[in-house]
C-alpha cells in the first residue's frame, strides 16, 4: 500500500485535497506535527452540518413540513454532539432511496467506505 506523509502541513485546503486523494487511491496518510492549522473535531462537525443541510435541500419538494422538521432536529442534535454522524446520514440515505435522488446516490459523503468499515461513531 502506498503511504503518503505530510510533514508539518501549513495550508488546510492543500492538506484536505491530499487527504481526499489518499482515500481515492486507498493510500495511507501520515501527518507529522506540528500542524499549522486547527484539526479539532468542531471544524469537522460544522462542515458536516453544512453538507447535511445542503443534502436536505435536495428534498425540498418531496418532504412534508413534519419530515423537514424531523431532519433539521436530527442534524442539530448531531451538531450539538448528542448523536453520532451516522444518525443523520442514515436518515438522508433513507430519503435518497425513497425518492430516488440520483445526485445524492453517488455522493461520497453518504458512502465513504465499504459497509464493514462504515463506523463513523466516535463515541
Amino acid at each position: 500500500m502506498l503511504q503518503v506523509v505530510l510533514y508539518r502541513p501549513q495550508i488546510p485546503p492543500n492538506a484536505g485535497n491530499i487527504a481526499r486523494q489518499c482515500v481515492g487511491i486507498a493510500a495511507g496518510l501520515h501527518i507529522v506535527k506540528p500542524v499549522g492549522f486547527d484539526l479539532s473535531r468542531q471544524a469537522a462537525v460544522k462542515k458536516n452540518t453544512k453538507v447535511l443541510h445542503h443534502m436536505m435541500g435536495c428534498f425540498k419538494e418531496q418532504l412534508h413540513h413534519d419530515k423537514k422538521k424531523e431532519m433539521i432536529e436530527v442534524i442539530e442534535e448531531y451538531h450539538r454532539g448528542l448523536v453520532p454522524l451516522v444518525v443523520p446520514i442514515v436518515l438522508v440515505r433513507h430519503y435518497v432511496r425513497k425518492y430516488d435522488e440520483p445526485y445524492l446516490e453517488r455522493h461520497y459523503f453518504l458512502n465513504p467506505h465499504q459497509v464493514e468499515l462504515m463506523l463513523r461513531n466516535h463515541v
